[in-house]
């Protein structure tokens, strides 16, 4: 079997996630599917090790992270908000820091709007002539965070029915007005 009909025979049996592709790739080590020459097998062989490694990496980094939220009290408080597991509330502090630091002017004192337009949340706005005309989120700030708050409040959703907290309860109300 040559080189791109193994990995297509990878693609096509288990999809692309790296789980997946590694269990394909011990398979074909493993003699499942005849053919590979000792070439092909060598690189197999040094592609199972780099994901192998690369794995550890992760699961180091994951304790890491998880260590890390535990110690910090900032990322604690942060957990008790739904959507906000380890790594949203370790990335959340390491983006934002203080947030009196985004202080808007001196009349006003910080709020959720502030940060909200900080991480570009915020509708993307093009008013004229008395009319407003709000769109799609103006997507400035820390993409990143964006990203793990977008999917962390999508999954909160997903998990909201039946519970009774007043935020979950907000968002469930706000989801079904807006047909997300």
């Amino acid at each position: 079997m040559r080189i791109p009909a193994a990995i297509a025979l990878m693609d096509r049996n288990n999809g692309s996630s790296q789980a997946a592709r590694s269990a394909s790739l011990r398979a074909v080590l493993g003699g499942e599917h005849k053919g590979p020459s000792s070439g092909a097998l060598e690189i197999f062989a040094e592609m199972q090790a780099q994901l192998t490694r690369q794995d550890e990496w992760i699961d180091d980094y994951d304790a890491r992270i998880q260590r890390l939220s535990r110690q910090n009290e900032e990322a604690a408080r942060l957990m008790e908000i739904p959507a906000f597991g380890p790594l949203n509330s370790t990335a959340f502090i390491a983006a934002v820091g203080d947030p009196h630091r985004l202080r808007p002017p001196a009349s006003l004192s910080p709020s959720g709007r502030h940060l909200a337009a900080n991480t570009g949340l915020t509708p993307h706005e093009h008013s004229s002539g008395g009319k407003q005309r709000l769109f799609g989120i103006s997507k400035r700030g820390d993409r990143y965070l964006r990203t793990l708050l977008i999917h962390g409040a999508r999954r909160a959703l997903r998990c909201a029915e039946g519970k009774q907290d007043r935020l979950l309860l907000w968002a469930l109300k706000a989801q079904g007005n807006q047909g997300l």
